[in-house]
């Protein structure tokens, strides 16, 4: 370290399932090196979390010295780990919570309209952004952080990690409203059903889970998403103008080029998540522009 200030070593992404820190600066006795825990299942102290992320706060020292990481999740391949000053880290959290809260808030205004809408023309479309929106909130909820941070003394770790898993395995069930919006432009009904059944997988999903057997449900889900992805972009390219409106080439363009960049920010995600594509974690909060996306294309 290059400052005798405190450190904070932050391991990205949030959802990793337990990170154990070795530090020869921290022994027990003849126990040598004891391991401090931070991660998805670990009670939240002042020394194992630097705002929303994981990490640990780590005394400085004038000599180098190394630490060492164990990370175990059930999740994702891909892990980032940074070290910075602990007033740096601080300054970074509090920016990264702000630009989530601002994103929270325009969700939030989104799901408002959708509700008076369907409230006043009762349309199914309606109901179903509504309930994408809904998802997109809580899927950034578990994700990111905010349901260790705020709940990480309340709920069990086991109940964190159902929570965290279930709505994971329940996002094939967003394809509905691509579907039904994509209805509206003269689809293809055999693409259309196809899409459905692939969305009528998640029970599967959700029995691999509650069964116990987590990385087959999420590797699941994941084969799912991307599926059912590629065949509403399908879908999304079948559309036609059918009555030749005004504004209805315009709409069919805005529909495909809005599928398409959907599409890519759903599945490169995944990719990255299973080490299929190689990325920093950063690139993998371009899956929550989905709700941006779908908000625009409606």
């Amino acid at each position: 370290a290059h400052s005798l200030e405190p450190q904070a070593l932050i391991v990205r992404p949030a959802f990793l399932r337990r990170i154990e820190l070795y530090d020869p600066s921290v022994t027990s006795g003849d126990l040598g090196s004891v391991p401090r825990v931070s991660g998805r299942d670990a009670d939240l102290n002042d020394t194992n979390h630097i705002g929303l992320d994981n990490g640990f706060i780590i005394a400085a020292s004038a000599e180098p010295r190394d630490v060492f990481l164990r990370i175990t999740t059930t999740t994702s391949l891909t892990a980032e780990v940074s070290l910075t000053t602990l007033s740096e880290a601080d300054r970074i959290s509090r920016m990264r919570a702000g630009a989530m809260s601002v994103y929270f808030a325009f969700l939030l205004a989104f799901c408002l309209w959708g509700c008076v809408n369907w409230s006043v023309r009762r349309e199914a479309i309606y109901g179903l952004f509504v309930l994408r929106l809904v998802f997109s909130i809580l899927h950034i909820f578990v994700v990111l952080g905010p349901l260790r941070y705020f709940f990480a003394n309340d709920l069990e770790a086991s109940t964190r990690d159902l929570i965290y898993s279930s709505i994971l395995v329940m996002m094939p069930l967003t394809g509905l409203f691509d579907v039904r919006l994509l209805s509206e432009f003269g689809t293809s009904r055999r693409i259309q059903k196809m899409t459905l059944g692939v969305v009528a997988l998640t029970p599967i999903n959700l029995m691999f889970l509650l069964q116990g057997n987590t990385q087959t449900a999420l590797h699941f889900t994941s084969m799912t998403a991307n599926a059912m992805m590629l065949l509403i972009l399908a879908l999304a390219f079948s559309a036609r103008d059918r009555d030749k409106l005004p504004y209805g080439r315009l709409a069919i363009v805005v529909i495909r080029a809005g599928f398409a960049i959907l599409a890519a920010v759903v599945i490169v995600p995944m990719l990255m998540f299973q080490n299929i594509l190689n990325s920093g974690v950063s690139m993998l909060n371009i899956f929550f522009t989905h709700a941006v996306i779908s908000t625009i294309i409606l």
